[in-house]
């Protein structure tokens, strides 16, 4: 008998088929929509590797999950390794990280190497970093692999998954020369590799004319096409770049974020855009607030496109990259009988964002002045953010002073009679 909603799964009610990572529900949790981890909260996520219905980030990570969840770990561990672009310092720390495991995690008599037996540094011994990413896993010994997991989870992830470069950094030598003549020269463009390709613009999209009828198209749009880009920016920076592998939570999240697509929202300023973002964020996923400042320099690059002859391509790259997400997302919940207000909200989603498209197209001249409006809202939340932790430090200053020049009280005072 399935556990009823609000109850803990018995572990016999969890099977696995002989397929790794795929998992055998019961019919009668599945069939109502429940998260299949914790059967408490309706599942918003299926995941991609085993198809278990999940509803929260926490539920992922849960033990009831874990072997699918470590071979997350173990593929972003082979990417690390197998990554060219990692320097000779990155590769030194990747194998004092290996050396530390060994140190704090001693192999016990459960593991697959005992104490008497071979070191890390002897099974690792001959082995290439780069060439034998899968032979160091096996190599490694389940309480290492443990460890492994338990860092990737922390924030040291940077120090072994390299960082996703943002495609929209590239700009073509001319534009540089531009941005200098129209003041913006204080934003950092340069034409270093990202980690992907620009994009490519959704075709088939309907002329503004033939959206709007006899409607005559708001100049004001541009402000909801920042709330979206700078929604967009914030959650791939912070999924690094990994688009294809978790488009339902990232749709959702782009839903939650930017009001501009969930909830037909009308900006009339540059400001009003970014910080109704800002708002969502620290709502829904606040561990992502921190990248505002990044983000904002980011829709700066995206507004001005690669070079002044394909001042666009930036715009709809990304534009078309929340459309996809979109698309994958009501795609892979088309069968759930559960999402019909996701996806309805999908569906709103995706036509908002080809209006956007088809408006783009027509008011080519807007993200330039657009552009300058997002780099001065930088420079003001920069000066504000600099000033609060100015004013906190020296809020600290003047508090430790007085405690440490105030004279202790006596605990115990003599009584004298």
């Amino acid at each position: 008998m399935a556990a009823s909603r609000g109850e803990s799964c018995p572990s016999s009610e969890i099977l696995r088929s002989g397929k790794t990572g795929e998992y055998l529900f019961p019919s009668s949790s599945s069939d109502s929509g429940v998260c299949q981890i914790c059967l408490k909260q309706p599942y918003r996520y299926t995941c991609p590797r085993c198809n278990v219905p999940y509803c929260s980030s926490t539920c992922y990570k849960d033990q009831k999950h874990a072997e699918c969840s470590e071979s997350f770990y173990k593929e972003n561990f082979m990417d690390a390794l197998k990554d060219s672009d990692m320097s000779v310092e990155e590769k030194k720390r990747m194998g004092e990280m290996l050396q530390r495991l060994e140190i704090e995690n001693p192999a016990d008599s459960d593991d697959e190497y005992s104490d008497d037996e071979q070191s890390l540094a002897e099974r690792l011994q001959g082995v290439d970093l780069d060439a034998d990413p899968d032979v160091v896993w096996e190599r490694l010994t389940e309480s290492e692999r443990l460890e492994f997991a338990q860092i990737l989870k922390s924030e040291n992830l940077g120090m072994l998954v390299p960082s996703w470069k943002p495609w929209w950094m590239q700009h073509d030598a001319e534009l540089i020369e531009v941005v200098k003549q129209e003041g913006l020269d204080s934003i950092s463009l340069g034409s270093s590799q990202s980690s992907t390709s620009v994009p490519k613009a959704i075709s088939s999209i309907p002329k503004l004319s033939e959206i709007l009828k006899n409607n005559e198209p708001s100049p004001l749009v541009v402000y909801d096409i920042i709330n979206v880009i700078f929604s967009y920016s914030l959650l791939i920076r912070f999924y690094n770049g990994e688009v294809t592998e978790f488009t339902i939570e990232l749709a959702q999240h782009l839903l939650d974020i930017s009001q501009a697509l969930s909830a037909n929202k009308n900006y009339t300023s540059t400001e009003e855009a970014v910080h109704s973002a800002i708002e969502h964020v620290t709502k829904n996923l606040k561990e992502a607030g921190n990248q505002r400042l990044n983000c904002l320099q980011d829709v700066t690059h995206i507004l001005l496109g690669k070079s002044p002859s394909h001042p666009l391509d930036y715009v709809e790259g990304a534009l078309s990259d929340c459309w996809r997400i979109a698309s994958s997302a009501k795609k892979s919940v088309a069968k759930d009988s559960s999402q019909k207000q996701f996806q309805k909200q999908l569906f709103g989603c995706k036509k908002k964002l080809e209006f956007h498209l088809a408006w783009a197209a027509e008011f080519l001249e807007s993200f330039k002045i657009a552009a300058i409006e997002v780099q001065c809202l930088h420079r003001t939340l920069l000066q504000e953010e600099q000033l609060q932790r100015k004013v906190e430090s020296s809020f600290d200053t003047k508090i430790r002073k007085k405690h440490s020049e105030t004279k202790p009280s006596k605990l115990i005072e003599e009584i004298t009679k």
